[in-house]
């Protein structure tokens, strides 16, 4: 499990001693790095915030997308959550125990995981940035 705590050093550090008193889970924990796209490519699927930024490169790259909406939905975020459920190809979590379920459930069942990693990659065939401008302009004009 990669881990990135960006510029969080209060994360980094909680993060740090969680993985010390669980030491059956294999932990890399990253600081702030600019190189998101090689670690979406090696990556099963990502829990992120559901920042536009974060999304896309992950639908690029045919990656699968847990929203991390802990806490709720910041108003920034209500595109790209719609955007994804719209499409069936994100899961939006909002508490800690949905995050354990999911990824039980995709180890346990395997095609689970695969139905939606194909949705995904069908998706990635069908995303146009310039179609998603123009939709979101169509919202606002």
């Amino acid at each position: 499990i990669i881990v990135l705590c960006g510029h969080n050093q209060n994360a980094m550090e909680k993060v740090t001693i969680w993985s010390q008193r669980n030491p059956s889970f294999s932990l890399y924990i990253l600081p702030f790095t600019n190189k998101m796209d090689r670690i979406i490519q090696i990556s099963d699927a990502i829990v992120t915030r559901p920042g536009g930024r974060t999304s896309c490169e992950a639908l690029h790259l045919g990656c699968p997308i847990i929203f991390n909406c802990i806490g709720g939905i910041m108003p920034q975020e209500l595109l790209t959550v719609g955007y994804f459920k719209n499409r069936a190809i994100s899961i939006t979590i909002s508490n800690p125990q949905q995050l354990a379920s999911i990824i039980h459930t995709w180890i346990s069942q395997p095609e689970v995981y695969l139905t939606i990693r194909n949705k995904v990659l069908l998706a990635k065939q069908q995303f146009k940035p310039e179609q998603i401008i123009k939709q979101v302009l169509n919202i606002y004009l």
